[in-house]
């Protein structure tokens, strides 16, 4: 077959050329292509364009009438092949479906008389590697379709670079990130800017031809700061710095900025530019706001909680309860009994953070600083046996602990505390809240109670006469020593017995039951 052509070829350096030609070439025949559309557009009463399009499959028909009459070793090459005859027999299947479109193309172009062509079409090579290659086909011969020389170059390597760059201009275009590059001048005219400054609202040539000029951007209660800042920046050295400040954008709508800023200077150190990466911090300002604002209402709450509150951090004093507990210690209480210096060394283990003006007034102090300076003045020998009893339950890992004990204020008057700990599930025990509950008066009321009830209970056994209660049923339920004197019966054998069971007079049992009963 390539001898043929090198007949038609003019010149045997021609054909020389051809064969040694790097670039991938082959000739084809599109002449029975060409009759083939001429043919199809007389008898279509629709346009070729529509029924080609109607039709896929005609496409891939008109593939198979281009005749290949020669192919160079490039073009071998690329197409995987050992010979030119197997790349003649398998031309067809170089051409997947995806290349049917630009095929489609070409096909209306010669249709339309054209006798040179360019297309960027995928191929299969005969290995089944997927290439995108340009197409360039001219006839050898001005008009003559019956030999059309078709280089094809590949480029699948500038596509990806393409497709590459596209990804790289999307992730850039929907980037928080805008790149700036100020000229060191009244104002910070701007030399270039990303494009993406379009979520702004702004187009790049709007700060770029001054229209917009970038400190018209910044708030108008940040610009000060924000040009006294570059100003000191750039007088001490320093090669860059940052800044957060309030931008406006388009709309008016304020934005939070966070800027990175490098100084450049020329050869002779002075400043020509600034290069600033701008970073969209709205969300994380806002945020920050609305922690500050709910730190500030607990804080709020904290303070004016009329219960003593002590914010705690026990992270330290957790380790030792473990470290003990892999010893073999089970009772924890009766081993802290044992080992009291041990409180001692859990009490410098435990770091108070915070506590609130309850607990100033409870323990008499003035001030934050003077009460947790002088903690060791709150704690009294009667606190060991509450802080033993606290230690035993925290290191059992109880979710809510309530110990009793005692402590003292700054001035040295006892305290009765109720102290209250609840231990969430997931508590890493550096942020505990302990409460404290002054339960001074109900105990000094429950001594002045069981006090009179000892004097009662001396009276009422040195009573001469038998005095005794019932409940409504009338069964005994006190009486006085006496009973023995007068009855035989000790106190003891007599309760839980009916008192009318002791009556002889069943008239007057009956009207005693009465009296009960009403």
């Amino acid at each position: 077959m390539g001898s043929k052509v090198r007949e038609q070829v003019s010149g045997e350096e021609a054909w020389r050329l051809f064969l040694r030609q790097p670039v991938p070439t082959y000739i084809v025949n599109l002449k029975p292509v060409l009759m083939g559309l001429r043919a199809l557009e007389f008898a279509s009463l629709i346009g070729l364009d529509e029924h080609l399009i109607k039709y896929p499959e005609l496409a891939r028909n008109f593939l198979r009438k281009m005749k290949v009459l020669a192919a160079n070793p490039a073009a071998l090459a690329l197409a995987e092949v050992s010979d030119e005859q197997e790349f003649i027999d398998h031309f067809p299947d170089f051409f997947s479906d995806e290349s049917i479109r630009a095929l489609r193309s070409s096909l209306l172009q010669i249709a339309d008389g054209s006798d040179e062509l360019e297309e960027n079409v995928p191929i299969i090579t005969r290995s089944g590697r997927k290439l995108v290659v340009q197409f360039y086909m001219r006839p050898v011969y001005d008009g003559d379709l019956s030999q059309v020389i078709c280089n094809f170059i590949e480029i699948s390597h500038w596509k990806r670079a393409e497709e590459a760059l596209s990804r790289e201009k999307q992730t850039l275009n929907g980037s928080p990130v805008f790149s700036f590059r100020w000229r060191n001048a009244e104002g910070w005219p701007v030399e270039s800017v990303s494009p993406n400054i379009v979520q702004l609202g702004y187009t790049p040539d709007d700060l770029l031809s001054g229209r917009v000029p970038f400190a018209g951007l910044v708030h108008e209660d940040d610009l000060p700061r924000v040009g006294e800042e570059v100003m000191q920046y750039s007088a001490t050295g320093q090669t860059g710095f940052e800044q957060d400040y309030r931008i406006y954008t388009a709309s008016g709508e304020v934005r939070w900025i966070y800027d990175y800023t490098s100084i450049v200077r020329d050869a002779n150190g002075e400043i020509t530019h600034y290069d600033g990466f701008l970073l969209d911090i709205t969300a994380r300002k806002q945020a920050e706001q609305a922690l500050r604002a709910s730190e500030q209402r607990y804080q709020e709450m904290f303070e004016s909680n009329p219960v003593s509150i002590w914010l705690e951090d026990l992270s330290e004093v957790v380790p030792v309860y473990d470290a003990l507990r892999k010893q073999g210690v089970n009772d924890f209480y009766e081993y802290f009994k044992q080992y009291p210096e041990l409180i001692l060394k859990l009490a410098g283990l435990t770091r108070v953070l915070d506590i609130n003006a309850a607990t100033l007034e409870m323990f008499e102090a003035d001030s934050k600083s003077q009460l947790l300076g002088s903690l060791d003045k709150v704690f009294c020998a009667e606190s060991l046996e509450g802080s033993i009893a606290l230690h035993a339950a925290m290191a059992e890992g109880r979710s809510v602990v309530e110990v009793e004990t005692v402590n003292q204020t700054l001035t040295g008057r006892q305290l009765n505390i109720l102290i209250k700990i609840s231990v969430p599930a997931d508590a890493d025990y550096s942020n505990l809240l302990v409460t404290l509950v002054d339960i001074t008066a109900r105990k000094q009321a429950e001594e002045r109670l069981s006090t009179s009830e000892q004097e009662l209970e001396g009276i009422y056994n040195q009573l001469l006469d038998t005095y005794y209660r019932t409940d409504t049923e009338g069964y005994l339920v006190r009486l006085s020593p006496s009973v023995y004197e007068l009855l035989g019966y000790t106190a003891n054998e007599t309760l839980g017995t009916k008192v009318t069971d002791y009556y002889a007079d069943e008239k007057a049992r009956n009207v005693l039951l009465k009296r009960l009963q009403d």
